[in-house]
């Protein structure tokens, strides 16, 4: 008998090599096992006419073998012909096969079939499907529950998985899981227990319409689980870091007196308060962990200038890292503009530099000459030493891994503060269960004299009415920026690529100037 906390390698069949696959993508027990749901079930609970049979649908059929014959065309293919009581037919085409599937199958048997119909030249095709062969006065074997699909990983079979979870299965029979939300029974939500039986092995009327758009019963009870693991997560790394011990940086009063009356402006109410929460976190003990949420246009460049002034009046460098090469450009100008009138020593390292550029950028973040440190990834090399680093600034922090934050972390003597900023607007909802982690800064109002932000989510669907618009913006002698997340297109990825959408919108918008630029250009 096994337990669910058995190492997933306890299991008959699982040796040393599919341990090391499935760890891979985090299964390490039969509890995890428990949770590698499908991400697809095919029905074999019932047999479908080959007169309703459709294109491209998966479908069990029981049918009686007429024929079987060899062929040798650019590729060696074995052909089965089968029938039904009506002469309705249905070829079974076999790419890779051996002399074992030929003398398997034989004429006048039936056999049961599952696999997507294709249509051939002759008809109705199958090819390579699921078969096994029914004796006669063999009563139909049909499944009694909807068949899984699993993520696989590697050389990792159905057949295996299946037999592995449905050990785990078995297990959670006779164990005990715990359920931190026995009380959802009383709103008609199932038991951890029952919802994942359901979504492993569902009934033939489950609603497969709800399971695909995450919308059944089971999968909100499963996603209540994993949000709440999500945030008590998070609320766990915010207290392990309040208990971790930081430098503490006075709050500064000549540099920031100096660039206050250089700014030539006021910063608005919500930059101020901004501005004094980072100083509040800057002055405890305990790291800063501060998000700066902002629109375009709304001056967190400017508080996070204040922040590195605290930093470097205490003695300590700062280190802003940017996610590209261009970002990183345009930090360099606006902080060094703001930095540099005041005596602050602004290094740049980027991974395009030539050697000796970069060694006599090195040298300076080393040494301690450079106060603030601008750059991309290549702040994460190794060879990147810092002379007494004291806070970090991440723009655009989600595009970023958690990883990479902690490895810049890593190269201060004691645990830095934290600045993250971001111009993607988050609502406060999403805010406080996806980054629970952090405190948060909003500067929710624009400097005098700028336009108004408007943010407007739309579905894809609704793609031509965004052309019509950026028709109308561009005869108005205004210019559009269609920014996208993928230069060319993926097969990993779901999501427009900027070469593709360039073709678009040179197709929809033939009297327009559209020009393409990404980051794989030359400079020239």
């Amino acid at each position: 008998m096994h337990n669910l906390s058995d190492p997933i390698i306890s299991l008959n069949g699982l040796g040393p090599k599919a341990q090391d696959k499935l760890n891979n993508i985090g299964i390490y027990n039969l509890e995890h096992l428990l949770f590698h749901l499908p991400f697809r079930y095919q029905n074999k609970t019932k047999f479908t006419s080959l007169d309703d049979a459709q294109v491209g649908a998966e479908i069990l059929v029981q049918l009686t073998i007429d024929r079987i014959e060899e062929v040798a065309t650019r590729q060696r293919q074995l052909l089965c012909y089968l029938s039904d009581n009506n002469n309705r037919t249905l070829l079974l085409r076999f790419f890779h096969f051996n002399q074992y599937h030929k003398q398997q199958l034989v004429r006048g048997d039936i056999i049961q079939c599952f696999g997507e119909i294709k249509i051939g030249r002759d008809g109705l095709e199958m090819h390579h499907p699921e078969y096994r062969l029914i004796s006669k006065g063999q009563a139909n074997l049909l499944e009694t529950t909807l068949s899984p699909v699993y993520p696989l990983t590697g050389n990792l079979h159905q057949a295996q998985l299946k037999k592995w979870i449905n050990t785990a299965l078995e297990t959670l029979k006779n164990s005990s899981l715990s359920d931190n939300f026995e009380n959802l029974a009383k709103n008609s939500m199932p038991t951890l227990k029952q919802a994942l039986e359901t979504l492993h092995h569902p009934k033939a009327g489950e609603n497969l319409e709800q399971i695909a758009e995450f919308r059944h019963i089971s999968q909100q009870r499963l996603i209540i689980e994993e949000l709440c693991a999500h945030q008590l997560s998070l609320l766990k790394l915010k207290n392990e870091r309040k208990s971790k011990i930081s430098n503490i940086f006075k709050i500064s009063k000549i540099l920031s007196k100096q660039l206050s009356e250089n700014l030539g402006f006021q910063l608005t109410n919500a930059q101020q308060r901004s501005v004094d929460e980072i100083n509040t976190d800057l002055a405890l003990n305990h790291p800063m962990l501060r998000l700066l949420q902002g629109d375009v246009g709304s001056g967190k460049t400017i508080v996070a200038v204040f922040a590195c002034l605290q930093a470097i009046e205490n003695g300590f460098q700062t280190a802003i890292m940017a996610p590209t090469e261009i970002l990183a450009n345009q930090h360099l100008h606006g902080f060094s503009d703001y930095l540099e009138p005041l005596g602050v020593k602004v290094a740049f390292l980027i991974g395009s530099q030539n050697t000796s550029e970069r060694a006599e950028q090195l040298d300076a973040i080393q040494s301690g000459k450079a106060q603030v440190i601008i750059g991309t990834h290549a702040l994460f090399q190794e060879s990147v030493k810092f002379n007494k680093l004291g806070l970090v600034v991440i723009d655009e922090q989600h595009k970023f891994g958690v990883h990479q934050r902690l490895s810049l972390a890593q190269k201060a003597h004691n645990t830095p503060h934290q600045l993250v900023m971001t111009a993607t607007p988050i609502p406060r909802s999403l805010t406080m269960s996806a980054y629970a982690d952090l405190d948060t800064s909003i500067i929710d109002e624009l400097p005098p004299g700028r336009m108004p932000i408007k943010t407007i989510a739309l579905s894809s669907e609704r793609k031509d009415e965004v052309v019509q618009k950026i028709k109308q913006v561009c005869k108005d002698s205004n210019q559009v920026y269609w920014v996208c997340t993928l230069i060319e297109e993926s097969e990993v990825l779901r999501a427009e690529s900027a070469t593709k959408t360039h073709q678009y919108l040179q197709e929809n918008l033939p009297g327009l100037s559209i020009v393409l630029i990404h980051g794989r250009m030359n400079k020239d």
